[in-house]
């Protein structure tokens, strides 16, 4: 019967539930008593036919009683999620038997909830359900040198290799695509689709790996990286507004084409160190209309119109000021105004050949913050801030303890956004450190009920020797 698969049901919304309630307690909240209430009942009504309810990690599924649960997109998220929670508990399943209680499933969520965090070496479940009283769910452990729980390079998952993946393909395919643009050959259209696919697949997942990957800079590649980085950061943001998966696929195609007009601009002019001239800065400006017009040539109108469109509006504010100049009263598309964002983003904290310095995370969301309304739309912005956090992955910061590391990992809870994870890399002396590395600045203390840790503030990595990319870029 493992094989067999079952229709959404009752099964599927007990999955729900646990995984809720488990991200409930991680985010720092208790799991609602409404929540507990529904799951109780559900596994309330399932126990009366069946003398336990047993969960099972089964290679990339999650098995119920032997039956492969549910694979529909919707609720493919929540088991798929389940199943990486229970397997960083050092987990292989876990044994449900009647005479639960409210209270013991509150418990026992509560346990697993903090269960595999990073940091947390040896999860050792089943003492915790013991401890708590919990006596009617067992922790189906596994083998013990499986169980450990060690910080995957820097915590950030078992998706780092697919995301590092990922970031190498578009690069190579972006490269491809200039060439086939140049030489007037076929675009590769079904391949930058699969891929911007595979993106939104892997954010459904765990997106953290990919957005840490945005923090590789290349002034020699800038082209290369920014498309990239640009593509990712607009998949990310898309994705945050609640598009729809086909929307999220064309801002994605969108970022993706948005600069390849700058295949016109004379090379001279891309790596002028100084300021331009008035006529090497209209050349400069050219290349949205030069974008728009290869891409309106290049393939099918329906893959290249909402692309064409953001290639030409890029660099147009939300009243349609900026470059090129448009009919007054033009307003540019949603997918046009996400780019212009991410664009922005990118181009300010990367280093450039007229600029050695990069602008720091931080600050370069400060001043987009500065700017809505007027360059930017304020909701976007404020959409992009919440899922990179007030220190995007990538930062390097100094805790109020003088140790310092780079953030891997935004907290996305609104009221926890300066909170993020942190990969230490110096202690307090200045020394390396060689274990136990990743802090969340979210958890409090559990003997004084504060924050243990918190941010002071963001340093300039280059004198400490720290290059932030090659955190995300380890050896899985």
């Amino acid at each position: 019967m493992s094989g067999e698969f079952l229709t959404p049901a009752l099964e599927t919304t007990v999955v729900r539930g646990i995984q809720a309630g488990i991200e409930s307690v991680r985010s720092g909240e208790k799991p609602s008593p409404h929540l507990v209430a529904l799951l109780h009942a559900g596994l309330t009504r399932l126990l009366a036919q069946c003398p336990a309810i047993e969960l099972h990690c089964i290679g990339q599924f999650l098995e119920f009683d032997g039956k492969r649960l549910p694979r529909s997109d919707e609720d493919r998220v929540y088991t798929r999620r389940l199943l990486r929670n229970l397997r960083a508990a050092g987990l292989r399943g876990l044994r449900i038997l009647p005479g639960l209680g409210v209270n013991e499933l509150l418990a026992a969520l509560e346990v697993l909830g903090r269960s595999g965090l990073p940091g947390d070496l040896w999860c050792e479940v089943s003492r915790r359900l013991e401890r708590a009283q919990v006596k009617h769910i067992r922790a189906l452990e596994a083998e013990r040198g499986q169980s450990l729980h060690f910080p995957e390079g820097a915590g950030l998952s078992v998706h780092r290799a697919m995301a590092q993946r990922l970031y190498l393909e578009a690069a190579r395919l972006y490269h491809e695509t200039q060439n086939d643009l140049k030489q007037q050959r076929p675009v590769q259209w079904h391949a930058i689709r699969r891929l911007l696919q595979r993106m939104l697949d892997l954010f459904d997942e765990d997106g953290a790996p990919l957005l840490g990957l945005t923090c590789i800079k290349s002034m020699q590649s800038y082209e290369f990286t920014h498309a990239v980085n640009v593509t990712i950061l607009s998949l990310a943001l898309a994705r945050e507004t609640g598009l729809a998966k086909r929307d999220c696929e064309a801002v994605g195609l969108a970022a993706f084409m948005h600069d390849v007009g700058q295949m016109n601009v004379p090379t001279e002019v891309l790596e002028r160190q100084g300021a331009l001239i008035d006529e090497e800065w209209a050349s400069m400006r050219r290349h949205t209309l030069h974008g728009a017009l290869r891409l309106l040539e290049s393939g099918p109108l329906e893959l290249t119109a909402s692309a064409a469109l953001a290639a030409l509006e890029h660099h147009l504010g939300v009243w349609g000021e900026g470059y090129p100049k448009l009919p007054s009263g033009w307003t540019p598309s949603l997918a046009s105004q996400i780019v212009h964002i991410t664009d922005t983003y990118d181009a300010l904290t990367s280093r450039r050949v007229y600029r050695q310095h990069s602008v720091r995370p931080d600050r370069a969301l400060a001043y987009m913050l500065e700017n809505t309304g007027l360059r930017f739309d304020t909701l976007l912005v404020r959409r992009f801030v919440r899922f990179l956090g007030v220190y995007p992955p990538g930062t390097t910061v100094r805790l109020d303890d003088a140790a310092v590391g780079v953030v891997v990992r935004p907290n996305q809870t609104p009221e926890r956004l300066h909170r993020p994870q942190v990969c230490v890399l110096l202690d307090g002396g200045g020394q390396p450190v060689t274990q136990d590395p990743i802090v969340d600045l979210g958890q409090l203390d559990p003997q004084t009920g504060h924050y243990a840790r918190s941010v002071a503030a963001c340093v300039d990595p280059e004198p400490l020797e720290i290059a932030p990319a090659s955190i995300f870029l380890a050896a899985p």
